[in-house]
């Protein structure tokens, strides 16, 4: 072979390009100066096509996030009663009640992972206090679980001093897609909605 023969177009073409400062400036339109847009791109008398960027958005569609499922519970040595009356504000309360030993515990799937503030609706309590638990995947959806608040754990709502029935909101947001709902204490609590 000769050398030239096996040369691609693009290399040939570059050798018959004179050597000069202005051929190696840059042009804005990647056109080489020449007014055209580079091979294989649209003409500029097509507009540039804007593909709609909200199909790749996997949020929630509105600011208020209801819980979509009672993921579990687990009454230990209490009871949970009618817990998928936390899904929806109806009157329809959900009772949780800790006897002794263990808390009973309740796990709330938004269904995907949101940041906010939580709000509970409680109707009655002879409790003292309902804990609150967040957690990013389920494995770890448990009183004390992980939580990406840097350190502020799980909350407690104090219930004594609150006349009732009252929504309490979380004053931090968090970020999570299971609530787990507990009593740190000996005691009953009726929810309306979470």
């Amino acid at each position: 072979m000769d050398g030239a023969a096996d040369r691609s177009p693009f290399v040939a073409a570059a050798a018959n390009q004179p050597a000069t400062a202005a051929a190696a400036r840059y042009s804005p339109d990647h056109s080489e100066g020449t007014g055209q847009p580079p091979l294989g791109w649209p003409a500029q008398s097509e507009p540039p096509t804007r593909p709609d960027w909200r199909r790749y958005v996997v949020g929630p569609t509105s600011r208020v996030v209801e819980p979509k499922r009672i993921q579990a519970t687990d009454p230990n040595e209490g009871r949970v009663v009618d817990a998928e009356a936390l899904l929806v504000a109806d009157g329809k309360t959900a009772t949780i009640e800790r006897r002794s030993g263990a808390s009973p515990a309740v796990v709330v799937d938004f269904g995907q992972v949101v940041s906010g503030k939580v709000e509970v609706t409680i109707t009655g309590a002879t409790a003292e206090r309902l804990g609150l638990a967040f957690s990013e995947a389920l494995v770890f959806a448990k009183i004390g679980s992980d939580t990406t608040d840097y350190g502020y754990g799980d909350l407690a709502v104090k219930i004594d001093a609150t006349p009732l029935p009252a929504t309490w909101t979380t004053a931090y947001r968090r970020t999570f897609r299971y609530l787990v709902l507990y009593l740190p204490d000996r005691g009953r609590v009726t929810i309306d909605a979470v």
